[in-house]
């Protein structure tokens, strides 16, 4: 299923589309929608708003990564794996782990 982000954002439904992204199987990646920055910000207020909400955190790395924003991604990731960890969502925090050791490994060890 392939979610216009153009319809959300228009219609200032962010936390909605980010609700609908995250419970897809597999999300679409927002550069492929060809609304990544629109998409990054609605992620970004999903998390200023509940600050534990793990998949939007994902969601905020993977966007920010496809953006070619390794330094933001990696955050993200990390803030999201807190997140996780705090609400005990072992599955998020196992998969925001494994994407930013990625980054880091790219970007040379970054710590």
């Amino acid at each position: 299923r392939r979610i216009g982000l153009d319809a959300y954002l228009h219609a200032g439904e962010g936390q909605q589309m980010i609700e609908d992204v995250a419970d897809t199987e597999r999300p679409p990646r927002a550069h492929v929608v060809g609304h990544a920055e629109g998409a990054a910000g609605c992620f970004r207020d999903g998390v200023e708003r509940e600050p534990l909400y793990s998949a939007a955190w994902k969601l905020l790395g993977n966007t920010l990564k496809d953006l070619n924003r390794a330094q933001e991604a990696l955050q993200a990731y990390r803030q999201g794996i807190e997140a996780a960890r705090h609400k005990g969502d072992r599955q998020a925090e196992k998969e925001m782990t494994v994407f930013a050791r990625r980054l880091e490994k790219a970007l040379g060890g970054a710590p």
